[in-house]
């Protein structure tokens, strides 16, 4: 009777991936294991790693779209329950010579990601005042906080991990420096505020989860592409 309950659980798991993929088959900003090659090969495709690396910094209203884009379809994963986790990176995020911007996620994504099916999603040992387990939670703050550090490696074109492992109180003072050497814009005070609640996802002041910083990227009202 447990075995039978554990594969139907599995069953769930692999059914939940399995929908998900399928609806975002047509998504502008998401690329398939299986596509990656025939896109490098049908058009010139640049990883941001590779953009950062080679020519610095994205201008500030370019690295605010790129990040919108994947915040977005980050937004529709995580209300499958679906964390990115590991897929989340530098070298995953491509651009187009037209600016378009899309995530490589890999087949594991869907295969592994889901963490529970919708037996245990709706069982009583769920958090009180919560429909998602904690570790489920951790798995989704995290995706927010590698999100903030990647959009400050697009700002600045450098590793913004070490500024997740620092004290929280030492956050503003790390930024303070950082700005010494940039030129202030009128963005700059709402970027830091919203990096800042990334980067403390799952602490005090941070976000909890990913449609409020989908809501608060664009109320920053920067569009730079005239496409999806």
């Amino acid at each position: 009777m447990v075995i039978a309950l554990t594969e139907a659980r599995t069953r769930d798991k692999q059914q939940i991936g399995e929908d998900l993929r399928a609806s975002l088959a047509f998504h502008p900003n998401i690329l398939f294991e299986e596509d990656l090659q025939s896109e490098q090969q049908q058009q010139s495709l640049d990883s941001l790693a590779d953009l950062v690396y080679d020519h610095g910094a994205l201008p500030e209203e370019i690295a605010i779209e790129v990040i919108t884009r994947i915040a977005h379809l980050l937004s529709i994963f995580h209300s499958f329950r679906l964390p990115i986790r590991m897929a989340l990176d530098a070298n995953n995020i491509y651009l187009d010579d037209a600016g378009k911007v899309k995530l490589y996620v890999p087949n594991e994504v869907f295969e592994m990601g889901t963490c529970f099916s919708f037996d245990d999603f709706f069982s009583d040992t769920v958090m009180p005042g919560s429909r998602m387990r904690e570790s489920e939670q951790q798995a989704i703050e995290q995706d927010i906080r590698s999100l903030g550090a990647l959009f400050c490696f697009a700002l600045f074109a450098e590793d913004a991990t070490p500024i997740q492992k620092l004290e929280l109180r030492q956050l503003d003072e790390s930024w303070e420096d950082e700005q010494l050497s940039l030129s202030p814009t009128d963005n700059l005070i709402a970027l830091k505020s919203l990096i800042l609640r990334m980067i403390r996802a799952g602490f005090a002041g941070g976000y909890l989860d990913m449609q409020a910083v989908v809501i608060d990227f664009w109320e920053l009202g920067i569009v730079s592409f005239s496409h999806e």
